[in-house]
């Protein structure tokens, strides 16, 4: 009986680890929605929507269908065209 009471409180506290990271993955995945590049205003991206990336220059924001990847592309006028920076959200990182 004692090993069930054991693997019951493990069970539920690997249940309740998995709750907290998921929803701490969403929170930072909604963060980096609406700070996808220095200079954002917080507002949420969408796919395929440009930005300015304070001070180097103007990206498109390309948003992976998770929206826990956004890759920043340089536009011909930005620092470091051509290139792309990745930002990512990963709960192995957690």
């Amino acid at each position: 009986m004692k090993a069930t009471t054991t693997f019951t409180v493990t069970t539920r506290g690997i249940l309740a680890r998995r709750v907290q990271v998921a929803a701490l993955l969403k929170n930072v995945s909604e963060g980096l929605m609406r700070y996808p590049a220095p200079g954002a205003k917080g507002e949420p991206i969408q796919n395929g929507q440009r930005g300015f990336a304070i001070p180097v220059g103007p990206v498109s924001h390309v948003v992976n269908s998770d929206r826990t990847m956004v890759v920043n592309v340089t536009e011909n006028s930005h620092l470091i065209y051509p290139g792309i920076v990745r930002r990512w959200v990963s709960e192995s990182a957690i």
